[in-house]
């Protein structure tokens, strides 16, 4: 594990141009988005670890199957999902792979539910208890998340939340800017796994679980919009350069920079400015 912080710490110590040099040839170059130089910190929040040993089993849909809107967000097809609303906070830790699946598993309990289950997955025990998937905050394999998820996650929200069964263990921090929090400590390490609510509502832990019904991956653009519209918000994973630090408006793509890692994510929907799809 000290290794891996040090890789982290390396790797962003070692990067080749400095953001606002970065910041200023995106600019110039008038591509589809604008960027701009922040005070930036090297918090490893870039933790997705891409094995595809044992990968997931594809689905794919018809062609043609529906006519899907040129735009579409999830959030106003089904307003009552509250857990659509919520941007969780990693913090100091590398657990955009745990992030990105309970988020969209919590949206998907409420979408099958006919939006009348409010609840939010727990990143927490996910983090902390998948020993398959990978190493905690310093990385995760997202499959490996959702192959968890059918032997049961419990309910945790946000750090300090005591609705739910297990929380956060971190509270939020300032990625980057000046805000209220404070700016991020450098590195977390990884929790051991706790197999109770002590940290949330103190119920039994087998009365909070969260089971998946099946497990499986989606490829291609027209695939994921479709699985996005008929059952909701997927995770996604893509490689992180340089450039992206800089990222403030617009639809971005890669211009200018060297690789960092991989970054998983939440995607909610899709759409079309100034005539380029996002």
């Amino acid at each position: 594990n000290n290794n891996k912080f040090k890789f982290f710490k390396r790797e962003r110590e070692s990067i080749s141009h400095s953001y606002s040099e970065i910041a200023k040839r995106v600019n110039n170059m008038k591509t589809t988005w604008k960027a701009t130089t922040y005070k930036r910190d090297y918090t490893p929040l870039l933790g997705a670890l891409l094995d595809e040993s044992n990968p997931l089993p594809e689905k794919k849909f018809s062609e043609k199957k529906m006519n899907l809107p040129e735009s579409f967000d999830i959030r106003e097809k089904y307003p009552k999902c509250e857990s659509m609303k919520d941007v969780r906070d990693q913090a100091n830790c590398g657990s955009c792979w745990a992030h990105g699946a309970v988020e969209a598993m919590s949206d998907r309990i409420c979408i099958h539910s006919g939006q009348t289950l409010q609840i939010r997955v727990s990143a927490q025990y996910l983090l902390s208890c998948c020993t398959a998937c990978g190493s905690g905050c310093l990385g995760g394999n997202p499959a490996e998340a959702w192959k968890f998820w059918l032997t049961g996650i419990p309910t945790g929200g946000f750090y300090g939340d005591t609705e739910y069964c297990q929380p956060y263990f971190l509270p939020p921090c300032d990625h980057g800017i000046e805000g209220s929090h404070g700016a991020c400590p450098e590195y977390a390490e990884t929790p051991e796994c706790v197999a109770d609510c002590s940290g949330g509502n103190k119920q039994p832990i087998s009365t909070q679980m969260t089971y998946g019904a099946s497990a499986y991956s989606i490829k291609g653009e027209d695939n994921i919009m479709q699985e996005i519209y008929e059952n909701g918000p997927v995770e996604g994973c893509f490689s992180v350069y340089e450039d992206f630090m800089t990222y403030k408006s617009g639809v971005y793509q890669y211009v200018v920079g060297d690789y960092i890692y991989e970054h998983d994510i939440k995607i909610i929907g899709w759409g079309v400015e100034n005539g380029v799809k996002y």
